[in-house]
């Protein structure tokens, strides 16, 4: 795949080899890192790929506004997480789509776009887990409604994704694996046994949360309304891990009535709200630690 870079008055300004099918029938492990520094932007880039499996991980400081086209974009099916910043496609057959920081989404084809914009923006983090399709299949045989009617694309060879609806939020257990991806294991077999079960474990995760987000809506439970103001919640939860949160200063706040969120937060997250509070700041706490940069009754 060729990735056509341009500037905002439409000046191609670079152009750069990407994905490819070779990339997706890789037998071996193979993991490779770079950088690059341009006057568009500045990135760093770790790629992970072995059999029918192709991971992206990138950081880029975006120096201006441009935008990317695709040329023999490959098929895939990709898990798309974005941990910091915000991105903007013209798909080929669903317009106008946008992901941003704390998101993910499943994706057929996610490479094929007409245009995917990038604002000038700091510290944009995106990871790329991307399948050959018949790989994807295998994996995901059994998993329901969602994952079936990907299938039924892939065969026919439509584009997909879940972009109809709001993107999904990372949670805690989804951001931990995302970075244990960079993680070097004993020896090459080690490393890549590591690698795929993370890899695993997140669509699991994704497919998961898939499913219950539908039950809930249509369990009639909680809309769909509902639930985004429950993620929003989630995050102003971890936005602040030191602050004093109530209920009623929480549900004032995302406009959402204290039994649905006591209820909603606990059937969403597996947590009550201030048990959740509270592993987050333990799991902060336990990282600061591993730092060893501060003393431990600062970061109590």
């Amino acid at each position: 795949m060729k990735v056509i870079i341009s500037s905002s008055d439409k000046n191609i300004i670079s152009e750069i080899d990407s994905i490819s099918e070779r990339d997706l029938s890789f037998q071996s492990y193979s993991k490779l890192k770079y950088s690059s520094d341009e006057s568009f932007w500045s990135s760093q880039a770790h790629e992970i790929k072995y059999c029918g499996t192709h991971i992206a991980r990138h950081q880029v400081n975006v120096l201006e506004d441009i935008s990317l086209q695709t040329v023999d974009a490959p098929n895939v099916v990709s898990l798309f997480f974005v941990e910091n910043g915000l991105i903007q496609c013209n798909s080929v057959n669903d317009g106008l789509w946008e992901i941003g920081a704390l998101q993910h989404n499943l994706i057929y084809n996610s490479y094929n776009t007409n245009e995917t914009h990038f604002k000038k923006q700091k510290d944009l983090r995106l990871t790329i887990v991307s399948f050959a399709p018949d790989y994807f299949m295998q994996l995901s045989e059994g998993g329901g409604r969602v994952t079936d009617t990907i299938a039924t694309n892939v065969v026919s060879g439509k584009s997909f994704s879940l972009r109809s609806a709001p993107n999904l939020r990372l949670n805690l257990q989804m951001l931990q694996l995302l970075n244990g991806l960079d993680q070097a294991g004993y020896n090459a077999a080690v490393e890549r046994l590591l690698t795929e079960a993370k890899v695993l474990e997140l669509l699991a995760l994704q497919i998961g949360q898939l499913h219950l987000e539908e039950n809930l809506v249509s369990g009639r439970k909680l809309t769909a309304m509902d639930i985004r103001k429950l993620h929003d919640v989630r995050d102003i939860i971890l936005s602040d891990l030191s602050a004093n949160f109530t209920l009623s200063s929480l549900s004032r706040e995302v406009g959402l009535n204290v039994y649905k969120l006591k209820f909603g937060f606990k059937f969403l997250f597996g947590q009550p709200v201030f048990q959740y509070l509270k592993e987050a700041r333990l799991r902060y706490a336990a990282k600061q630690i591993s730092l060893d940069t501060r003393p431990i009754s600062e970061i109590a």
